[in-house]
């Protein structure tokens, strides 16, 4: 067997285009709405003072805010593995902001009803779930979007008190937005515990490596929804990273075998480019330790390894979700995710896609992929471990499929000058075939 050869070209992904510092430049967009509360009604010294300083707090505070709420989201989905709680708790942190927001002016008479008020706090939940989705397709990031949508929300609030026929029809809009994205989660949140049986399952994700509770949740979502087979897919470049190194946010060096990413001067510091770590082992490399450890784990029968980066990099895992569906096109597709970050992160997409029956796992136990590229043993399968234990002694790794890393580099036998001997690979894979066809 020889080495495919994918190709990594940066693709084009949609974003906002404001480069480093996004968090402060949007966190100011909303400040600058409250210069227009002084035009609601006549200024007074009092009131220009007040609103100079909630401007000053406002671009001061959010970006801080904003990672806060963030984090409780995550904790709160790591817990419940559920994603309707903490959109809910999306709106009710919206609700303090806006009724201040309100009782900083005098609004017009048709604005200023307890009921509008409340309109417009959905509005502002529902512009927080636009900006969500935006990111998770690929326009912006999670942090820097959810700082622009409340500044959105408090240029929608200044509007609906200076009784702005626009910004009332926005607030229904968005409030409307709000409660059918609220609806569609409470519906996937019961497919969680009433689904039918049978079917395919996707799990996706960085695999960076794969461990053991990987395996251990590919051999749960085979017995408990009777799976007749599973797909795995693994990021290549993350675009998060992908995009950052485009705008000059972000340099790349090799380390111990492995692609490592540190800041540059450039580098938005209210962003959280790191997520899952800063460390990733190339995507063939991973490509290769995911076949190696489901063979380990004796699931080649029910498990197979796609590799398909050039829809990954032009689509994410939307497209890879797309190319499974066009296979199976009349079988149940049950979604397997985690209930860290990175696990809602595919939960959301799936959600997106539509028609996918969640299996979500809530993580419990301490084995992570970051303690083992830390340097932690014992928490993978045993062809994994040998890699690592190569891979940081510097020797060369040959897989079960004859392909062999050195140096961080996946290489072919053809490509070795000391003609190393290859063993047996790992098996077959037939949806991968079925695309060179």
């Amino acid at each position: 067997m020889t080495a495919k050869k994918s190709n990594y070209a940066p693709a084009k992904i949609p974003r906002f285009g404001l480069g480093a510092h996004k968090t402060k430049i949007f966190s100011i967009v909303g400040a600058v709405a409250l210069l227009a509360l002084l035009h609601s009604s006549p200024p007074t010294l009092l009131k220009t003072g007040a609103i100079g300083t909630a401007m000053g707090l406002w671009a001061w505070l959010l970006p801080a805010c904003v990672k806060q709420t963030v984090a409780w989201e995550d904790a709160i989905n790591l817990r419940l593995g559920l994603v309707t709680p903490a959109r809910v708790l999306r709106l009710l942190y919206c609700c303090p902001v806006n009724v201040l927001a309100f009782s900083a002016n005098t609004p017009q008479q048709t604005t200023q009803s307890p009921a509008f008020i409340i309109l417009l706090t959905i509005a502002w939940a529902g512009i927080q779930t636009l900006m969500t989705v935006a990111a998770y397709r690929g326009y912006g990031e999670r942090i820097s979007n959810t700082i622009l949508g409340y500044s959105i929300g408090l240029w929608l609030t200044t509007g609906a008190c200076l009784s702005s026929q626009i910004a009332i029809v926005v607030s229904t809009a968005a409030a409307a937005l709000y409660i059918s994205h609220l609806m569609t989660s409470m519906l996937t949140d019961v497919r969680t515990r009433w689904h039918p049986e049978g079917g395919i399952g996707i799990f996706v994700g960085s695999f960076n490596p794969i461990h053991k509770t990987h395996l251990h949740i590919l051999k749960m979502a085979l017995e408990t929804r009777r799976l007749e087979r599973i797909y795995i897919h693994a990021t290549t470049i993350p675009k998060l990273h992908r995009t950052a190194i485009e705008r000059g946010e972000l340099k790349v060096s090799m380390q111990d075998g492995m692609r490592t990413y540190e800041r540059t001067a450039l580098s938005d510091p209210g962003k959280n480019y790191f997520p899952t770590g800063n460390q990733f082992y190339e995507y063939d490399i991973r490509r290769e330790l995911l076949r190696a450890a489901i063979a380990d784990a004796n699931l080649s029968d029910h498990v197979e390894v796609l590799d398909l980066p050039q829809i990954y990099e032009a689509r994410g895992f939307f497209g890879i979700v797309k190319f499974i569906r066009r296979a199976h096109p009349a079988v149940t597709i049950h979604g397997i995710h985690g209930s860290d970050a990175g696990g809602f992160w595919v939960r959301n997409i799936f959600d997106e896609c539509g028609g996918i029956c969640p299996l979500p796992v809530i993580r419990t136990d301490q084995i992570s992929a970051t303690a083992i590229r830390s340097g932690a043993t014992g928490l993978t399968s045993k062809t994994v471990e040998a890699f690592l234990a190569a891979s940081r002694s510097g020797e060369v790794f040959v897989f079960p499929s004859g392909l062999f890393c050195a140096s961080g580099r996946l290489l072919s036998p053809q490509d070795n000058p000391l003609q190393i001997s290859a063993t047996k690979g790992c098996g077959s894979y037939g949806l991968n075939a079925s695309l060179t066809k």
